[in-house]
């Protein structure tokens, strides 16, 4: 990456020098857009999961979660519902794989 800035320099200089301020500007103008390029892709976020009701499932399932509610909330009409119960039966392959 920083061969081809500084390729782009020795253009745009070049080309200042030969009187083609326009084709300067221009390669001026890519190696600032390849720069902003460059700062967001160092600051992405990271990704941060929102905040559930803590609980809920463990509510819908009348105090005790187990497979066969999370099976009976995968029917269920509210996706959120749905979602955690997908979310337990997943997390319940890995831990079942984590003890063999």
């Amino acid at each position: 990456m920083k061969d081809l800035i500084a390729s782009i320099v020795s253009v745009a200089d070049e080309l200042d020098r030969m009187g083609l301020k326009e084709y300067a500007d221009v390669m001026d103008d890519i190696m600032i857009k390849m720069a902003k390029k460059k700062e967001k892709s160092k600051k992405k976020e990271k990704w941060i999961p929102k905040k559930m009701d803590e609980g809920s499932f463990t509510e819908y399932c009348g105090g005790k979660p187990s497979a066969e509610c999370a099976h009976k909330a995968l029917k269920s009409k509210d996706p959120s519902i749905r979602g955690k119960g997908s979310f337990y039966l997943n997390v319940a392959k890995k831990q079942k794989k984590k003890k063999k």
